[in-house]
């Protein structure tokens, strides 16, 4: 069945699995991972743009709480995710001390 293949029957796919198992040296590669002429911080974007500063949650509108005590509350959740902001943004700041 193998022989029926065009390209074994004239070398063609024989030339071209030998042409791409050659070993590629990139810079990359060479640099052990990681480009020559990028430095980079542990667990810092590549690009300060896919890094944005954090966006503080909306506070809940007065009529989104209907005063019955629910569990949680939207305030409950409000003071949540404020905190999360919070912690997140201090993360940010340490990644870019120059920004505030």
């Amino acid at each position: 069945m193998a022989a029926d293949h065009p390209g074994l029957r004239d070398g063609r796919l024989a030339h071209a699995r030998a042409t791409r198992a050659a070993p590629y040296a990139s810079p990359r590669a060479a640099a052990g991972g990681h480009h020559p002429s990028r430095k980079r911080t542990l667990n810092a974007p590549a690009n300060p743009d896919d890094d944005p500063r954090p966006v503080p949650p909306e506070p809940p509108l007065p009529s989104d709480c209907c005063e019955s005590g629910c569990d949680p509350c939207v305030y409950d959740l409000y003071a949540d995710q404020l905190q999360h902001y919070r912690e997140r943004l201090a993360r940010w700041r340490e990644r870019h001390p120059d920004a505030d």
